[in-house]
C-alpha cells in the first residue's frame, strides 16, 4: 500500500526520494483528517482598496509594474481593468 501511494500520489520524485517513514506518517494524518484544514478556515481577506480609485490610477498610467501597486498595498488581481 505505501509503494503504490508513493508512486501514484508522488511520480515527480525519483525512487527512493522520500522515505516510507514520511509516507507513513503522511498516510496516518490524512485518513486521520477532521477537516480543520480545508479551504472553508483559509478565507480570502477582505478588500481594502476602493476599486474606483485604482482604476483611476490604472487609466492614469497603464504602464505602472506590479511593484508599484504592491507599494500601494494592493493585493487583487487587476485582470478586470484590461477588458472593456
Amino acid at each position: 500500500m505505501l509503494k503504490q501511494l508513493s508512486e501514484t500520489s508522488m511520480p515527480h520524485l525519483e525512487k527512493g526520494s522520500v522515505r516510507k517513514r514520511t509516507i507513513r506518517r503522511r498516510y496516518t494524518k490524512y485518513e486521520s483528517d477532521d477537516g480543520s484544514h480545508t479551504n472553508e478556515y483559509w478565507e480570502k481577506p477582505e478588500t481594502v482598496v476602493d476599486n474606483e480609485v485604482l482604476r483611476a490610477i490604472f487609466e492614469k498610467n497603464p504602464c505602472n509594474t506590479v511593484r508599484d501597486y504592491a507599494e500601494l498595498g494592493v493585493t487583487v488581481s487587476l485582470d478586470h481593468f484590461l477588458s472593456p
